[in-house]
């Protein structure tokens, strides 16, 4: 049985939260849907856009920021910052060398928290306001479905935007849909890239399961 690691948020089915990505990717990343992200580059775009707040609450900043150390061995988080109104990607400095160092785990940390950003703000927002016992409570106590759980939306968000469907069905036609392949093309490690093709094959099924049912 699945065991919430983050928080209860709208549920996304998987193939949503892939194609959001693919998306995101387009409009940010600054590249072809064949070619690998630049992540110190996507955050450098990212740093300073505007993101419209919920329940029409005007406009925050998106930012990032390198800090020396973050707690609990935490590799980044975001957090939304209402006096400054802005929403904060902060990353710890060994994260952000081993990011530009195109470290394989690194990498998959600047997407990871870009949909936070993009789909988690409202949870952002309404964490500002709890005090952090809990916040601690909130994510310790959790027994959501897994398509609820802002955790399992982030890193299968952020799998999808480091390889997006996309390429994918681009090196599918090839006949290179392989861990290999995908592993070279988009700089992940073999696992990793195996896990996003089985995740993607699956997600395919489903779309053509919702094309049936119509």
């Amino acid at each position: 049985m699945f065991r919430a690691r983050g928080i209860k948020v709208r549920r996304l089915e998987d193939p949503d939260v892939d194609e959001l990505a693919d998306r995101h990717r387009r409009r940010y990343a600054g590249c072809a849907p064949d070619e690998p992200v630049d992540m110190v580059r996507l955050l450098e775009n990212l740093d300073g856009k505007p993101i419209d707040l919920p329940k029409k609450a005007g406009k925050a900043t998106i930012t990032f920021s390198v800090v020396e150390h973050l707690p609990s061995n935490v590799a980044a988080r975001t957090v939304y910052q209402k006096s400054e109104l802005r929403v904060l990607m902060e990353f710890s400095d060994d994260t952000y060398k081993r990011i530009r160092r195109n470290d394989w785990f690194a990498r998959s940390t600047v997407p990871h928290e870009l949909a936070h950003v993009m789909k988690h703000l409202p949870e952002l927002v309404h964490l500002t306001e709890l005090p952090h016992d809990k916040i601690a409570l909130a994510r310790s106590t959790s027994s959501h479905p897994v398509r609820e759980d802002s955790e399992y939306q982030a890193e299968r968000y952020a799998a999808a935007y480091v390889a997006p469907d996309t390429g994918l069905r681009f090196l599918e036609r090839r006949g290179q849909l392989t861990a290999y392949d995908l592993s070279l093309r988009y700089i992940m490690s073999p696992l990793s890239a195996q896990y996003r093709i089985d995740d993607f094959k699956r997600a395919e099924i489903e779309r053509q399961g919702r094309k049936g049912g119509r």
